[in-house]
């Protein structure tokens, strides 16, 4: 048995029948859309509940792909069974993406009913054809990237048929035992520039699903809110969710509610604002009364009368918090290069007198959170970006390396100064390449 522990949620696998697992609060069925009894798990799980699990499932059928619901266990020694179907390999797209679904939201129903052990077969990897190494680098990626977010649950369990499948596994949870590098990678620049895809991005998210390497999305925009970032990204044959993508305005968010309560003053696009529900909005034409002055992209947004205001409110008493949704100089737009966060934010520092608290690229604290969410120490990670500042100084100064690409806001000059990428890559293209060749995994 492999075991291993990531924020107080314990991973293990096992050989047995998924059938008979006393003590585990839920099991999970690698179901068929009808969710009708058949081969494989499902035969075994319903010919050990007995006929009332069928007749339990016939109104919640049928299901589609990464799909989850829940039952009772009837005859069972387990109080639910939580059924997924899984993607039919070569048929049913984005098989990553859907397969990923399927632990995710078994793991999501788990939270709701206050299961705190739950135990998964090898979805998929039976006649629906999916290689048993990709399928496990994608099933431990997912459950060890949902372990911060899990309350209840505390104890997950891989429940393999045979030898091989065992020993896939415990190969695998050994690479993630032994550190394997977590990856954070920047967006506009990185995998697109403005709304062209950089040419091998698809290929290479495809590449980090298929081989389980834990990544997180991390972007200092404050433009947009999350889901519109998953819409473009989809866009570009890239699917994902709000929860793999790590930005300014969620960390924000986060921390005003615990360390600014009160009404903040939000000098963010409106779409942004989303981003900010659990927070009381300023009136926006206040002059004074924020605890907190939240400054993000705004853009074209910025006039002279905006940012008047927003050095009136630092200037009133009781002085409120100046923060900062990163602090970029520059990106690189459509049509050139635009400013940023930090010049606006500089001006405010320097009329107020007061220093910002960063929430975003380069705080040491944004990186930090990054990780959190990954589970990974700062060692064990790389930051990929287009930015020599923003991404590469500030991940090194978080004691993670930082990789370099060519591409977005790069310039030959960045090359030239003081901050020494731990590489340089023409493309995100070449990771897979350089990844071979450079990370040394057990």
């Amino acid at each position: 048995m492999a075991l291993l522990r990531v924020n107080s949620v314990s991973i293990e696998c096992v050989m047995g029948d998924i059938a008979d697992q006393p003590g585990v609060g839920a099991i999970v069925n690698a179901a068929n859309a009808r969710l009708l009894p058949g081969g494989g798990v499902a035969g075994a799980i319903h010919r050990a509940a007995g006929p009332g699990l069928e007749k339990e499932c016939g109104p919640l059928a049928p299901i589609r792909p990464g799909e989850a619901v829940v039952t009772g266990g009837h005859n069972l020694p387990n109080p639910y069974v939580i059924h997924c179907l899984g993607p039919v390999y070569g048929t049913d797209e984005p098989a990553a993406t859907l397969l990923a679904d399927c632990y995710r939201n078994a793991l999501g129903i788990a939270e709701e009913k206050g299961i705190r052990s739950i135990a998964f077969p090898a979805i998929s990897t039976g006649i629906f054809g999916y290689p048993v190494e990709e399928a496990t680098g994608i099933a431990l990626k997912t459950v060890v990237e949902e372990t911060p977010r899990l309350r209840s649950v505390r104890h997950i369990r891989f429940v393999l048929f045979g030898n091989r499948d065992l020993r896939v596994y415990e190969q695998a949870l050994g690479k993630l035992q032994a550190g394997t590098p977590a990856l954070l990678i920047d967006l506009d620049g990185v995998l697109y520039v403005g709304e062209k895809a950089v040419a091998g991005s698809l290929e290479t998210v495809q590449w980090l699903n298929g081989n389980g390497i834990p990544h997180l999305f991390v972007t200092n925009t404050s433009s947009r809110p999350g889901s519109a970032l998953v819409e473009k990204l989809a866009r570009f044959g890239i699917h994902t969710d709000e929860k793999r993508i790590f930005s300014p305005p969620v960390a924000a968010s986060q921390w005003l509610a615990t360390h600014a309560p009160g009404k903040a003053a939000l000098f963010v696009p409106e779409a942004t604002k989303a981003e900010f529900g659990r927070l009381e909005e300023l009136d926006r034409h206040a002059e004074s009364g924020a605890s907190s002055v939240v400054i993000g992209d705004l853009g074209k947004q910025w006039t002279f009368p905006v940012l008047n205001r927003a050095f009136r409110l630092l200037m009133a008493q009781p002085k409120p918090l100046l923060v900062a949704l990163g602090m970029t100089r520059y990106w690189q737009g459509t049509d050139g290069l635009l400013l940023d966060v930090a010049p606006f934010v500089k001006a405010l520092e320097h009329a107020a007198g007061c220093e910002a608290v960063v929430l975003g690229k380069p705080s040491k604290a944004f990186f930090d959170a990054g990780l959190d969410i990954l589970g990974c120490k700062p060692a064990d990670a790389i930051m990929i970006g287009d930015d020599i500042a923003g991404d590469v100084q500030g991940a090194q100064r978080a004691g993670m390396k930082g990789i370099l690409v060519r591409t977005g806001k790069f310039r030959p000059g960045d090359l030239e100064g003081e901050i020494k990428p731990d590489a340089v890559l023409d493309s995100i293209a070449e990771l897979p390449d350089w990844w071979k060749e450079s990370v040394k995994l057990p």
